[in-house]
């Protein structure tokens, strides 16, 4: 057994390797609650394999990494995982053993679980700028006769709010408005502007009326 396969130097090119790729949450199932956390089936599971290796690739920036004030995975998993973060254990495993576990191995529990949270503020040193890879390696219970086996790790980041408001690299203000003019009916629009040196990201930000 090795653990190579998790580092971020790992050719996982599907155009030279025997490794495919999908979309993140991977297992089977027909129960609604866990579907909703699998992206790509593995209808060919149960039966077939009792295991899955999946590497889950994110880029960073200096700036985000800088900003991170914690970090923590949230792990949907049936029947057991082991997590790692940029080639290092994140956790022991859950429901199995061995450092690494065999592929081979089965679960030592059979059942639903609730989401695992681990904190992996710890771990936050081994981030770097650039590709990073949060890795997981799920086992199910039996390679035969099971319902359902889930595999769906999320990582989560808190960001530190900015401190002072004047904050250059945090900066975005409302320039000019128009708003129910009489010049131009129906016609509305706002000018945001950015006097700082660095780039501001307003993903995930909206204006409403």
């Amino acid at each position: 057994p090795t653990t190579d396969w998790t580092k971020i130097a790992f050719n996982d090119d599907p155009a030279t390797t025997d490794w495919i790729e999908g979309d993140s949450g991977y297992g089977y199932s027909n129960e609604a609650d866990e579907l909703q956390w699998i992206r790509t089936n593995l209808n060919d599971m149960n039966g077939g394999y009792i295991s899955v290796y999946a590497r889950l690739r994110f880029t960073l920036t200096a700036e985000q990494i800088n900003s991170f004030t914690a970090l923590q995975a949230e792990v949907h998993y049936d029947d057991g995982f082991v997590l790692y973060l940029n080639g290092t254990r994140a956790a022991p495993p859950t429901n199995l053993s061995g450092d690494p576990p065999p592929y081979s191995q089965g679960a030592s529990g059979a059942s639903d679980y609730t989401a695992q949270s681990i904190d992996l503020t710890s771990l936050k040193s081994l981030l770097v700028v650039g590709m990073n890879v949060l890795a997981i390696q799920a086992h199910n219970s039996a390679v035969s006769g099971s319902s359902d086996c889930v595999a769906s790790p999320v990582l989560r980041a808190v960001i530190e709010a900015p401190e002072d408001g004047n904050d250059p690299r945090a900066r975005v203000v409302i320039n000019e408005l128009l708003a129910n003019s009489d010049a131009a009916p129906g016609t509305d629009w706002i000018e945001l502007y950015n006097p700082g040196p660095l780039a501001v990201d307003l993903n995930n930000v909206y204006l409403s009326d």
